[in-house]
């Protein structure tokens, strides 16, 4: 029910709109075969046009813009986790150096290195 909110408004939208442009041209044929004038079933219909096309392209919209943020927390969260494997491999890489070189001992390696890997997360 939840899932798609996006593509579901953008349908929804497509629907007001076909509804209200039938509604509308309906409304027209019907106050055309009632009076004598022209004008007013017209304006009638390019008014219900109007009306659908405006209360559609909001609704629309909504969709678009709610369907390209879900987009962009996608695309941050994998961003987030490359950039985290990368600068994690790098910062191990760092310390097991300095391990071998003697400038930490073994027990400083292992506890940086399960902070390091515990904020990873």
């Amino acid at each position: 029910m939840f899932d798609d909110i996006g593509g579901k408004l953008k349908s929804f939208a497509k629907g007001v709109m076909v509804f209200s442009v039938m509604c509308f041209v309906f409304l027209g044929i019907y106050i055309g075969s009632e009076t004598d004038s022209v004008i007013v079933p017209i304006l009638l219909v390019l008014t219900g046009l109007l009306i659908g096309w405006i209360a559609a392209i909001g609704v629309y919209g909504l969709g678009q813009l709610i369907e390209n943020s879900d987009k962009m927390v996608d695309n941050s969260e994998k961003l987030l986790k490359i950039y985290r494997s990368g600068e994690t491999e790098k910062r191990l890489k760092e310390l097991e150096e300095k391990m071998n070189k003697g400038e930490i001992s073994v027990a400083d390696f292992e506890h940086q290195k399960s902070s390091l890997l515990w904020n990873q997360w």
